[in-house]
Protein backbone atom coordinates (compact mmCIF):
# COMPACT_ATOMS: atom_id res chain seq x y z
CA UNK A 1 0.00 0.00 0.00
CA UNK A 2 2.86 2.36 0.81
CA UNK A 3 4.37 1.75 -2.64
CA UNK A 4 1.04 2.44 -4.27
CA UNK A 5 0.83 5.86 -2.53
CA UNK A 6 4.34 6.73 -3.68
CA UNK A 7 3.55 5.68 -7.25
CA UNK A 8 0.32 7.71 -7.25
CA UNK A 9 2.06 10.80 -5.84
CA UNK A 10 4.79 10.48 -8.45
CA UNK A 11 2.22 10.00 -11.22
CA UNK A 12 0.23 13.11 -10.24
CA UNK A 13 3.38 15.19 -9.80
CA UNK A 14 4.60 14.32 -13.29
CA UNK A 15 1.20 15.02 -14.86
CA UNK A 16 0.77 18.35 -13.06
CA UNK A 17 4.02 19.67 -14.55
CA UNK A 18 2.44 19.71 -18.00
CA UNK A 19 -0.03 22.32 -16.75
CA UNK A 20 2.80 24.85 -16.64
CA UNK A 21 4.09 24.14 -20.13
CA UNK A 22 4.43 27.28 -22.26
CA UNK A 23 1.83 28.15 -24.84
CA UNK A 24 2.07 30.30 -27.91
CA UNK A 25 0.03 33.47 -28.05
CA UNK A 26 -2.25 33.72 -31.05
CA UNK A 27 -3.51 37.02 -32.35
CA UNK A 28 -5.74 37.97 -35.25
CA UNK A 29 -5.39 41.42 -36.84
CA UNK A 30 -7.20 44.37 -35.25
CA UNK A 31 -8.00 45.69 -38.70
CA UNK A 32 -7.27 45.01 -42.35
CA UNK A 33 -6.44 47.59 -45.03
CA UNK A 34 -6.94 46.29 -48.58
CA UNK A 35 -5.73 48.01 -51.74
CA UNK A 36 -7.23 47.26 -55.13
CA UNK A 37 -5.16 49.64 -57.27
CA UNK A 38 -6.20 53.10 -56.04
CA UNK A 39 -9.22 51.77 -54.13
CA UNK A 40 -8.60 51.48 -50.38
CA UNK A 41 -10.87 49.47 -48.08
CA UNK A 42 -10.52 49.25 -44.31
CA UNK A 43 -12.16 46.36 -42.47
CA UNK A 44 -12.32 45.99 -38.68
CA UNK A 45 -11.76 42.54 -37.24
CA UNK A 46 -15.34 42.56 -35.94
CA UNK A 47 -16.67 42.80 -39.54
CA UNK A 48 -16.24 39.08 -40.22
CA UNK A 49 -18.84 38.83 -43.01
CA UNK A 50 -17.31 41.74 -44.93
CA UNK A 51 -13.82 40.27 -44.49
CA UNK A 52 -14.93 36.83 -45.66
CA UNK A 53 -16.69 38.33 -48.68
CA UNK A 54 -13.56 40.20 -49.79
CA UNK A 55 -11.37 37.19 -49.04
CA UNK A 56 -13.56 35.00 -51.28
CA UNK A 57 -13.51 37.60 -54.07
CA UNK A 58 -9.70 37.70 -53.94
CA UNK A 59 -9.23 33.92 -53.80
CA UNK A 60 -11.62 33.40 -56.72
CA UNK A 61 -9.75 36.16 -58.64
CA UNK A 62 -12.88 38.25 -59.09
CA UNK A 63 -11.14 41.23 -57.49
CA UNK A 64 -7.46 42.06 -58.10
CA UNK A 65 -5.68 42.81 -54.83
CA UNK A 66 -2.47 44.86 -55.09
CA UNK A 67 -1.56 44.88 -51.39
CA UNK A 68 -2.93 44.63 -47.88
CA UNK A 69 -1.79 45.61 -44.41
CA UNK A 70 -2.74 43.79 -41.24
CA UNK A 71 -2.52 45.82 -38.04
CA UNK A 72 -2.25 43.87 -34.80
CA UNK A 73 -3.09 44.96 -31.26
CA UNK A 74 0.60 44.57 -30.39
CA UNK A 75 1.51 47.26 -33.00
CA UNK A 76 3.09 44.88 -35.49
CA UNK A 77 2.01 45.56 -39.07
CA UNK A 78 2.23 42.80 -41.66
CA UNK A 79 2.17 43.92 -45.30
CA UNK A 80 1.64 41.72 -48.35
CA UNK A 81 2.12 42.95 -51.92
CA UNK A 82 0.77 41.29 -55.06
CA UNK A 83 1.29 41.53 -58.78
CA UNK A 84 -0.95 39.60 -61.18
CA UNK A 85 -2.44 37.60 -58.28
CA UNK A 86 1.00 36.45 -57.09
CA UNK A 87 2.54 37.46 -53.80
CA UNK A 88 5.74 39.45 -54.44
CA UNK A 89 6.61 40.88 -51.01
CA UNK A 90 5.94 40.26 -47.31
CA UNK A 91 7.17 42.71 -44.69
CA UNK A 92 6.66 42.85 -40.93
CA UNK A 93 7.06 46.25 -39.31
CA UNK A 94 7.60 46.69 -35.59
CA UNK A 95 9.13 49.42 -33.41
CA UNK A 96 10.33 51.39 -36.49
CA UNK A 97 12.13 48.29 -37.80
CA UNK A 98 11.13 45.77 -40.40
CA UNK A 99 11.67 42.16 -41.36
CA UNK A 100 11.39 40.92 -44.91
CA UNK A 101 10.61 37.44 -46.10
CA UNK A 102 13.22 36.65 -48.79
CA UNK A 103 11.93 37.10 -52.36
CA UNK A 104 12.79 33.49 -53.32
CA UNK A 105 10.56 32.28 -50.45
CA UNK A 106 7.71 34.70 -51.22
CA UNK A 107 7.59 33.41 -54.80
CA UNK A 108 6.54 30.00 -53.44
CA UNK A 109 3.35 31.40 -51.91
CA UNK A 110 0.39 30.66 -54.16
CA UNK A 111 -2.31 32.55 -52.26
CA UNK A 112 -3.36 34.12 -48.98
CA UNK A 113 -6.74 33.71 -47.32
CA UNK A 114 -7.08 37.08 -45.54
CA UNK A 115 -9.57 35.81 -43.01
CA UNK A 116 -7.15 33.15 -41.77
CA UNK A 117 -4.00 35.20 -41.07
CA UNK A 118 -2.71 34.92 -37.48
CA UNK A 119 0.44 35.99 -35.66
CA UNK A 120 1.76 33.47 -33.13
CA UNK A 121 4.66 33.74 -30.68
CA UNK A 122 6.13 32.51 -27.43
CA UNK A 123 3.60 33.46 -24.76
CA UNK A 124 5.89 35.08 -22.20
CA UNK A 125 6.35 38.26 -24.26
CA UNK A 126 3.67 40.88 -24.85
CA UNK A 127 4.75 41.52 -28.45
CA UNK A 128 5.68 39.02 -31.12
CA UNK A 129 8.65 41.14 -32.21
CA UNK A 130 10.19 40.89 -28.71
CA UNK A 131 9.86 37.13 -28.59
CA UNK A 132 12.61 34.62 -29.33
CA UNK A 133 10.47 33.30 -32.16
CA UNK A 134 7.23 34.14 -33.92
CA UNK A 135 5.44 33.06 -37.04
CA UNK A 136 2.69 34.02 -39.42
CA UNK A 137 0.13 31.38 -40.20
CA UNK A 138 -2.50 31.50 -42.96
CA UNK A 139 -4.39 29.21 -45.28
CA UNK A 140 -3.78 29.51 -49.01
CA UNK A 141 -7.26 28.51 -50.12
CA UNK A 142 -10.84 29.04 -48.94
CA UNK A 143 -10.56 26.11 -46.54
CA UNK A 144 -8.49 25.73 -43.39
CA UNK A 145 -6.00 23.45 -45.18
CA UNK A 146 -3.47 23.67 -46.66
CA UNK A 147 -1.89 26.45 -44.65
CA UNK A 148 1.54 28.05 -44.47
CA UNK A 149 3.75 29.02 -41.57
CA UNK A 150 6.40 31.69 -42.03
CA UNK A 151 8.83 31.32 -39.12
CA UNK A 152 11.17 33.95 -37.64
CA UNK A 153 13.74 33.31 -34.93
CA UNK A 154 15.88 36.00 -33.31
CA UNK A 155 14.29 38.52 -35.71
CA UNK A 156 15.41 36.64 -38.82
CA UNK A 157 13.44 34.58 -41.33
CA UNK A 158 14.12 30.87 -40.78
CA UNK A 159 11.57 28.79 -42.72
CA UNK A 160 8.45 28.49 -44.82
CA UNK A 161 6.42 25.36 -44.10
CA UNK A 162 3.29 24.07 -45.78
CA UNK A 163 0.87 22.01 -43.69
CA UNK A 164 -1.70 19.69 -45.18
CA UNK A 165 -4.22 17.29 -43.70
CA UNK A 166 -5.34 13.84 -44.73
CA UNK A 167 -8.21 11.95 -43.14
CA UNK A 168 -6.18 10.88 -40.09
CA UNK A 169 -2.99 12.93 -40.05
CA UNK A 170 -1.19 16.20 -40.65
CA UNK A 171 1.79 16.52 -42.98
CA UNK A 172 4.35 19.30 -43.18
CA UNK A 173 6.76 20.12 -45.96
CA UNK A 174 9.47 22.80 -46.04
CA UNK A 175 9.06 24.90 -49.14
Amino acid sequence: MKHLKIILILFFTINCNSIYAHKDRIEKPKFYVLYFGKERIEIKSSEKTKLQTYSNLIISKKKKLTSFDLVFETNEVVSFEFKDYKCINIEIEYMKRSLMVPKKEVEKITGVNLASVSLLWFGEKKQASNSKYFYLQFSIEKNEFPYLEIMFENRKFTSLTKWNRNENSFHSKKL
